[in-house]
């Protein structure tokens, strides 16, 4: 595997600067029980991706508002590119295997504490909205990973649909 420079710096920071963002990933250890033991659809797990790249867009762009140091920003504006990406790839396949995104009570939940944890990001500044982004970042993604592998990976039937949770799960993995 190749590093390049622009992927040294994205890894230093973490290293430097981490230690709450991708929100709509970060409750799911939250939701009630009876939320976690539904079996999701896959047109559920569609809008639950799509939910997740929609929320790194937000928080993403949210972050482009503020004076952060280069990067951050740069780390900011390649999660959008790659979110971006993935949910317009995603809505493509969607299409293309007729499924229609579908809410269920946990994509509307995460939504839900996403928006409110965008909400207490967007009220700090500087180095402490830089930290704080940096850590839902972390936080966020490992949620992530861990939805995907203990319910998501578990509950899809679509074959293509299962290949692109594959591939989504390394973005997301990559993302750290």
């Amino acid at each position: 595997m190749k590093f390049n420079l622009y992927t040294l710096t994205t890894a230093a920071i973490f290293l430097l600067v981490a230690p709450a963002y991708f929100p709509i990933y970060a409750h799911n250890d939250h939701e009630n029980t009876s939320t976690q033991k539904q079996k999701l659809e896959d047109r559920q797990i569609v809008q639950i991706m799509m939910d997740v790249d929609k929320g790194e867009i937000a928080t993403s762009k949210e972050a482009l508002k503020k004076n952060m140091n280069k990067p951050v920003k740069l780390y900011a504006l390649f999660l959008i590119q790659q979110h971006e990406g993935n949910l317009e790839s995603l809505t493509q396949l969607a299409k293309e295997i007729g499924l229609e995104p579908t809410e269920s009570p946990q994509s509307i939940s995460m939504a839900s504490h996403g928006k409110q944890d965008l909400e207490k990001l967007s009220a700090l500044n500087g180095v402490e909205f830089e930290k704080a982004f940096i850590d839902a970042m972390v936080k966020g993604h490992q949620g992530g990973l861990n939805l995907i592998d203990t319910k998501l990976s578990k509950e899809v039937h679509n074959s293509q649909l299962k290949n692109f949770l594959i591939n989504f799960r390394a973005m997301v993995a990559d993302h750290l």
